[in-house]
């Protein structure tokens, strides 16, 4: 039993029912900087369980009865903390009496090391494709994303369409109320957006007030209403200046099926020309390209 206690890579413990450590094995040397004797002649676990930690441990002892696979932070003797599974049981005597706890902690730093490169690593992903303020994916992942949808439609037979989106009097806007508020405007008209965007779809920010938003499975004329739907919903939008001021704001939109044989950079052309005719008719407009008319607008 003694072998069995004193080789096991986790630090083994029993402690009093007060917390005083009765006994520990080698382990503990490694994990936390103390030797065994070092540790029994501690009073209480408190200088070894980081503080925010203690709360939370001693009230599932109590209310438990033991702790299972508790995660939290150990304090080493260096005083940085290391990160720990806890499980501890109840020990009893031979009445039935319980005279304190057993169990092991288990050292969890590579395993949490791990978690946070992923979580890192996936953050670094998210900002090579999302566009900071508006949270909208950007004009580089848009055109990967564009590439992959079309060889899916090209696959499945499905249609393509897509919409471009532009701010009015956008520049006029930083003019007047300065740029911290044509950021607001940029990000209002973003989460607007984001509402009304499926989860096939792709919408990102193409370039200043420009947004891009690309439709899988949908046709010209299921395009447009969806297209005539944001127009209307940016119409509504009321945006409040640092200095009080209202900011009313309205948007032109260019929309575009995506034939198998074109390009992207052709289909995006079409969109382009059909949101600038909707703003030389007067912007606030939805307005779409149509091979054999050149245009139609809403």
């Amino acid at each position: 039993y003694r072998s069995l206690f004193e080789d096991s890579f986790d630090t083994i413990f029993i402690i009093s029912n007060s917390g005083r450590i009765l006994d520990v094995n080698q382990a503990c040397l490694q994990l936390l900087g103390y030797t065994p004797r070092e540790l029994r002649q501690l009073d209480k676990l408190d200088v070894l369980i980081a503080k925010e930690d203690q709360e939370r441990f001693y009230r599932e002892i109590v209310e438990f009865g033991s702790v299972v696979d508790f995660q939290g932070e150990l304090v080493h003797r260096e005083k940085r903390k290391v990160p720990v599974l806890v499980t501890a049981t109840p020990r009893l005597n031979e009445n039935g009496g319980q005279v304190g706890y057993q169990g092991y902690v288990r050292n969890i730093s590579d395993r949490v090391e791990a978690r946070q490169l992923r979580q890192r690593t996936k953050q670094l992903e998210v900002n090579a494709t999302v566009d900071p303020l508006t949270r909208a994916f950007n004009r580089r992942y848009f055109l990967q994303a564009a590439d992959t949808e079309r060889s899916r439609a090209l696959r499945n037979k499905t249609p393509l369409s897509l919409i471009l989106l532009d701010i009015d009097h956008f520049k006029a806007i930083n003019d007047e109320y300065g740029h911290l508020a044509g950021d607001e405007v940029l990000a209002a008209v973003a989460r607007r957006v984001h509402k009304e965007v499926r989860k096939s779809d792709i919408f990102a920010r193409y370039g200043g007030e420009e947004f891009v938003l690309l439709l899988p499975d949908t046709t010209l004329e299921q395009a447009m209403p969806r297209a005539e739907k944001l127009r209307e919903d940016i119409e509504t939008l009321k945006i409040v200046s640092s200095s009080g001021a209202s900011i009313s704001i309205s948007a032109s939109l260019g929309v575009a099926a995506w034939p198998d044989e074109q390009s992207l950079n052709e289909t995006l052309a079409q969109a382009d020309k059909a949101l600038y005719q909707a703003k030389e008719s007067g912007r606030n407009r939805t307005q779409a390209w149509l091979a054999s008319t050149s245009s139609a607008v809403i």
